[in-house]
Parts: C-alpha cells; structure tokens; sequence
C-alpha cells in the first residue's frame, strides 16, 4: 500500500515536472529568449566630441582636444595568471614612473562591464602613449584610447561668455531634464549651456555579443558618433583682451561692454572677478572650491546678472521722456542751484553752489542734478516708468545667455503692493536722477544708450553669429546674424538734442566726461555716480562714437569705484583700444 501512495505522489510529480518544463521550453518560449538576447547583446557607447566656439574672426574659444587615456578592458586582463598579470604592472610601472601598488589601488577602484574598457589613468602624455602603443603585445588586457576633452585655450578672459561643461549627474538623470545618459557632458554655463543642443552633437555605440561570462564574442555593428556643431559669436576676442586687462590690472570689481549699436553684437563683455572654465573640466577640486567659496563672486557675469542703480546715466532718457511730452522745451532754461526744496526735505546737486541757469544740454553735460530733480517732477512717475520701459529697462533683453536678470522700474502700484506704502514726490526726484528703488543691469543700459546712437531703434543684444549648416535639431537660420530692432516712436530731434548733451560732457572742459576727450575723434559719453547704501558708491561711464557714424556703444561699472569723472581713464584706454584693434 506505501509503495502504490509512493509511486502515486511520484508520477503526480512527474507529471508537474513534464507540465512546467513545456510551460518554460514552449509556452514562455518568447519571453525567456528575449530575456536571454537582451543579456546577450551589450551596447558600448562611444561618446561625440562637442562642437567648437569661435570668435567673430574664426579664432576658437572652445574645443574638444584629444586626451590620451590608458584604459584596461577587464575580461581580457583577467583572463592572464598571475605572474603575467605581475610583469603588465611592472612594465606600466616603468613608462608611467607609477609603482605597481599606485596601478593596482587605480585598477580596483574601477568597476564596469567585463567587455567595456574601463579608463585607469587619464591626461598620458603624447610621449606614454607612443609607449604603451609599441609594447601593446606585451600588455595584453591595457589599451589606449583616445578621448576627447573640453579645452578653453583663453582661460578667464572669456570665462563668463563661453561658460564650462560639466557631468550630468544622476539626479538629472532621473528627472530626464535633458535626455541624456548618467556621466553624459553638459553645458553649465554661458555659451555651453544655452546652446547645449548644438553643441553636444550625437552619440555614437558598438553592439556587441557576450558570453554567459560577460566575454566579448563578437561585434554586431557599429554607429559612429557625430560631431557637434560650432558655434560662431559676434565677441573680438583682442577687445575681450583689452577690456579684461584694463579692469584686471587695477583689481577692479564690475564690467565692461562693448556693443554695435545696429546689429546688436556684442563685442566684449567682461566681468570681474572671473574664473577659468578649465578648471572646472578637469576637475581640480582645491580650484573649485576656491571658485565656489569666493565671496567676490567670480561665477556670477556682472553684465547680466547684476543688478544696480543706474544714478546720472539714467539722465538720457529722462531728457527724452522731457522733451518729448513737452515738459521741457530744447530751448528752455531751468535754474540749477545747489538744493531744491520737496515736500519738507532738501535734495542736493553733486555741486554744491550749483549751476546756475541751464538748458537740457547743458544740463546733461555737467549732470546738474536740480534740473532733473524739477523735470522729475513735470513728468510724475508714471511718465518716468512709461519711457523707462520704453527703453527696455526692468526686462530682460533676450540675448542668448543663462542667467539674465529683470531689473526693476519702480512704479506707484509696486510700491504699494511690496512696501505696503504710498509714493511719495521724493521717490520721484531720486527716480529722475538714477536713484531709489530703479534698478537696472548694464546690459540693459547698453541696449538703452544704443536708441541714442542708432536714431531711435531699441535693438536686442544677441552673442552668437551663426552656427554651421549641420543642424537637423532646428533650423539654422535661428542662429544667423539677423539684427533684430523695433522702432520707437521718438523724434529725432530730440534724440539729437540729448546725444548733443553726451557729446558736450566731453568736449567741453567742465564736462564730466571730459577726460574722454580724444583729439579729432567724436565721442558721446555720460558719467553716473550711484549711491550704494553702507558702501562706496558705484561708477558708471557710458558712450558711443564716433558720433556721427556710431560703430560702438560702450558700458563701464565699477562696483565701489567712487566718483565716476574719476573712472573716465579707462572708457579712453577702452575706445583707444578698440581704435588699435579696428585699425588692425
């Protein structure tokens, strides 16, 4: 009786062995075949070298330079004993003056796939490579590969346009913010990061056959990487030089920009302090966070990013806004002492006996602040916003870099709305000169200083020129030189009138600009000294020339720089340079 229960139970397993081996082998035939062919078949990625950036002139900015790497592919190394393993070592040791340990502790702090090459030492001189290549018989398992690495050959002279690259991380990766694979490079800044998408070009792969080792078998296909395509900026870089160089050797804080008052091209924008992109890409950390913990803030592009009040060069639209809406007439004359009187409070001129009396261009020629204290209050705030939006003040200008600011042009509601107060007459003559809750980025008062040079045009600052006719991504005209302008509705009269004020403040000898003065060339200009709370005040200088004909318009902020008729030197070393470099 056992033994018919045993064999019984016996077949009934049987039977459930012969029911899940065809379940297995017949009916989930497919599924376990995929699964095996997806274990099977490995992809080896080969990534693309990013596009380079160039300058107006073809001269490169950023490029992908070859690096050599010595790379070990592990099913080939381990497959040797031990002694064999032992002489590859020694003889690395030899060309790399590394000991064996140093190549060991690099060997083993590496982990991928059997079949992958996995890079051990980085950055091998052309020297090492050559030799390592000639005993590559001798090393079996070590090969050297050849891959690119992001090069910035001007280091921090152009550090805040071209930006830096840097490894997507693996939180980006699960975001799929950008559809790249972990350890992908990406822009992060500047040129690198808002034209990313050109840039970056087509990664390429090796299909290949594994083994149930993970051992290469074989290689499937092949798709070569594809380029990413450069990228050509309307920046000179010699001007760029020059720019830096003037504020670099004073260590000065703020910027320079040199802008075509037509087109929009920008010439030189530089921001001190700045950084060297380089570092970032090779990963120095001591240099790195000496970057990162700089309170001076070299990371941040002044030109853009910062925000400040604008004080006297905001005077220029002021004279506009005047004249246009008949507040004030060409002709007219206001008396400037050296304090008027609002509400129960005295607001004071720089000068304190005052200018006596002055019509408008006289007035923005010595910067006499009571005239504009009184054309402040002919107009009332909301026509001191009104053309200060005009001009393109409190938004941002649209050019083609990451991390532009807004700005502020304060008006009655937002005061009410953010300091839960009215607005009262003496916001309104610190509004006119510059001054009070106004708050601007140079960017924007060089776009706004061009309506002045160009006759009335508000024109969008743009950097990059055109990119190479390679993109299947969009369509290469959004990156071709198109200068991109509205037309204001300002007379040209008294355009000329205010550019006629710029053009005295540094022809005649009290003006404030006068320094500038260059024999037998024209240029407009305006001083601006803006008062900072608790701190040193701020220096502006801006222009255009020649004045006939503008060719440029130019942007100087020095944080902290003082009195701005002081700061003149360097708009002339500026446009002396810029005279060399054309010239050239």
């Amino acid at each position: 009786m056992r033994l018919k229960i045993f064999s019984f139970i016996t077949l009934i397993l049987f039977v459930v062995l012969i029911l899940s081996l065809w379940n297995i082998q017949i009916n989930k035939h497919n599924f376990y075949k995929q699964l095996s062919d997806k274990n099977r078949i490995r992809l080896v990625p080969l990534p693309a070298a990013r596009g380079s950036i160039y300058d107006r002139r073809q001269r490169i900015l950023a490029e992908d330079k070859p690096l050599f790497t010595l790379s070990l592919i592990p099913n080939e190394f381990s497959r040797q004993n031990s002694f064999a393993i032992k002489r590859v070592l020694e003889k690395l040791s030899k060309i790399l003056g590394l000991s064996v340990e140093q190549i060991k502790q690099r060997i083993n702090k590496k982990k991928g796939v059997p079949f992958a090459p996995l890079v051990i030492l980085g950055n091998l001189s052309k020297d090492e490579a050559i030799a390592i290549e000639e005993k590559n018989l001798e090393l079996p398992g070590i090969t050297i590969q050849i891959i690119p690495q992001r090069e910035y050959p001007y280091k921090n002279i152009a550090g805040h346009i071209v930006g830096y690259i840097g490894r997507i991380n693996a939180d980006e990766v699960k975001q799929k913010r950008y559809g790249y694979q972990f350890q992908n490079w990406v822009g992060r800044m500047g040129i690198e990061r808002s034209a990313n998408i050109y840039l970056s070009g087509e990664n390429g792969g090796r299909q290949i056959e594994v083994n149930h080792l993970g051992r290469q078998v074989r290689e499937l296909g092949i798709k070569l990487p594809r380029r990413g395509e450069d990228i050509h900026l309307t920046i000179d870089i010699d001007l760029q030089k020059a720019a830096h160089k003037i504020l670099a050797k004073q260590g000065l804080k703020g910027t320079i920009i040199v802008m075509n008052p037509h087109t929009g091209g920008i010439l030189a924008m530089v921001s001190e302090p700045c950084f060297d992109p380089n570092d970032f890409v090779s990963g120095n950390k001591a240099r790195i966070t000496k970057i990162l913990n700089n309170s001076a803030s070299p990371l941040l592009n002044r030109a853009i990013s910062g925000l400040y009040a604008p004080g006297s060069v905001f005077k220029p639209i002021v004279a506009i806004a005047a004249l246009e809406t008949k507040k004030i007439l060409p002709v007219a004359y206001l008396h400037s002492p050296g304090r008027y009187l609002i509400g129960n409070r005295f607001f004071y001129c720089w000068k304190k006996s005052g200018h006596g009396w002055l019509n408008i261009k006289e007035a923005l020629a010595y910067s006499a602040n009571v005239f504009f204290y009184k054309a402040g209050e002919k107009l009332g705030v909301n026509n001191l916003t009104r053309f200060a939006l005009l001009f393109g003040l409190g938004k941002k200008t649209g050019i083609e870099l990451p991390g532009e600011k807004d700005g502020l042009v304060p008006n009655k509601r937002w005061k009410l709305l953010n300091k839960r107060k009215k607005w009262y007459k003496g916001e309104t003559a610190l509004f006119s000169i510059g001054q009070g809750y106004l708050l601007v980025t140079p960017l924007q008062m060089a776009r706004a200083i061009s309506v002045i040079a160009n006759g009335g045009y508000l024109v969008k600052p743009i950097i990059i020129r055109k990119s190479q006719v390679t993109s299947h991504k969009l369509p290469v005209t959004s990156y071709q030189l198109k200068p991109v302008t509205r037309k204001l509705n300002i007379s040209l009269e008294n355009i000329n009138a205010v550019r006629d004020g710029m053009v005295k403040a540094v022809e005649d000898e009290n003006g404030t600009a006068h320094r500038l003065k260059i024999n037998n060339f024209s240029i407009a200009a305006k001083t601006g000294t803006a008062q900072v709370k608790g701190k040193k005040s701020n220096s502006w200088i801006v222009g255009f020339c020649p004045v006939k004909e503008p060719e440029i318009v130019f942007v100087i902020l020095i944080e902290q720089g003082g009195l701005s008729a002081r700061r003149v030197n360097i708009a002339r070393e500026l446009v002396e340079k810029w005279r060399e470099i054309k010239i050239k």
